[in-house]
C-alpha cells in the first residue's frame, strides 16, 4: 500500500515538473492558449541590466523554431509572456521600450523617444500598445503576455500577479513583427543572449 501510495506521488511529482520552466526565480509555463491553439515554449531567458535581473520572458509557438526571420515573418499563432522581476515607473517604462521599438522599425534618430515621435506607419500601433502597458508603474511579479492570431492581432494583457486584464488588440501582422522584433529581430533592444534563450539557441 505504501509503495502504491509513493509510486503515485512520485508520478504527480514528474508529471508536475515538466509543465512549467522556472528561471530568475519565476514560473513560466511550458504551454500557452493562442485562440484554440495550443503553444509550445520555444525558449526563455532572462533580461539583465547593469547585473540585475529585470524580467523572465518566454517566446511561444506552435513547434519549436530557432529561424528567427521565418517566426517574424510567418503569420501563424505565438506569443511572448514576460514577468516582471523589478520595479519600473511610468517614464522609465516608456523610454526604454519606445527606444526599443524606435530601433526595430528604423525610426528616424532623435535624442528620446515619445509618444509624439515618428515611427513611420506603425506609430499609432505603438503608441497604443504604450499607452496601455505604462499607464502605471510595473513591479516585481507583475505579468505582460501578447498573443498573436491569424487574421486577429495581437491580444494585449497586462497582469499585477492576481488578477490579469486584456487591454485591447492590435490588428494585423505588422504590428506583431514589430513587437516580437524587440526580442528576436537581428537588429534588436534586449541584446544576443536573451535573443538565442528564446530561440532556444544553446
Amino acid at each position: 500500500m505504501k509503495k502504491a501510495i509513493l509510486l503515485s506521488v512520485l508520478v504527480l511529482f514528474l508529471a508536475s515538473s515538466v509543465t512549467a520552466l522556472e528561471i530568475g526565480g519565476v514560473t513560466l509555463p511550458d504551454t500557452l492558449k493562442a485562440g484554440d491553439t495550443e503553444l509550445l515554449l520555444n525558449g526563455a531567458g532572462l533580461r539583465k541590466k547593469f547585473g540585475f535581473k529585470v524580467y523572465a520572458a518566454g517566446l511561444y509557438l506552435t513547434k519549436k523554431d530557432t529561424d528567427n526571420k521565418s517566426i517574424l515573418e510567418a503569420d501563424a499563432p505565438m506569443a511572448i509572456k514576460k514577468i516582471w522581476l523589478r520595479t519600473a515607473g511610468e517614464d522609465k517604462l516608456n523610454s526604454v521600450f519606445f527606444k526599443s521599438f524606435a530601433q526595430v522599425v528604423n525610426a528616424p534618430e532623435t535624442k528620446k523617444y515619445t509618444a509624439e515621435s515618428d515611427y513611420g506607419p506603425a506609430t499609432k500601433d505603438i503608441v497604443t500598445f504604450m499607452s496601455w502597458v505604462s499607464a502605471k508603474p510595473t513591479g516585481k511579479g507583475h505579468v505582460w503576455t501578447y498573443i498573436y492570431t491569424p487574421g486577429k492581432g495581437t491580444d494585449v494583457y497586462v497582469s499585477d500577479g492576481t488578477k490579469e486584464e486584456f487591454k485591447g488588440t492590435i490588428e494585423g501582422i505588422e504590428f506583431k513583427k514589430a513587437l516580437f522584433s524587440i526580442w528576436i529581430a537581428d537588429k534588436q533592444a534586449v541584446g544576443k543572449k536573451l535573443k538565442k534563450n528564446m530561440l532556444g539557441i544553446k
